[in-house]
């Protein structure tokens, strides 16, 4: 859901599907923005809590790729119940990053920004 969500253009940068950088393979990336998407199952997880490695793996693509890296926890994500539930949630969880949204996403947004507020 989340990958066919991106391909639909919501995003105007190009979205690239397993993407390789050193010995790593990043879910989904948008290259020009230097942004990796991590779409985690239960293994990633003890509880809640990140493992060691993928830790480690985010410092690695963070410092020396310079990739921003989301993850996107199972326990979040599928409890979202909707189509529309899940798109909210991703598109507030890519807020802070410069992307360009097409035009009913970025309206979509500003409505969820501003009932935070």
């Amino acid at each position: 859901e989340l990958i066919s969500w991106l391909f639909k253009k919501q995003y105007r940068e190009k979205v690239e599907q397993e993407y390789f950088e050193g010995f790593y393979r990043l879910d989904i990336v948008i290259p020009d923005l230097q942004l990796n998407i991590e779409v985690d199952g239960p293994t990633h997880y003890r509880g809640e809590n990140l493992r060691r490695a993928d830790k480690f793996r985010d410092f690695i693509l963070e410092k020396y790729f310079k990739w921003t890296v989301i993850r996107i926890p199972h326990f979040e994500y599928y409890l979202k119940q909707s189509y529309e539930d899940k798109r909210d949630y991703l598109l507030l969880k890519l807020a802070k990053y410069k992307g360009n949204f097409n035009h009913s996403a970025r309206t979509r947004l500003e409505e969820l920004q501003s009932a935070q507020n």
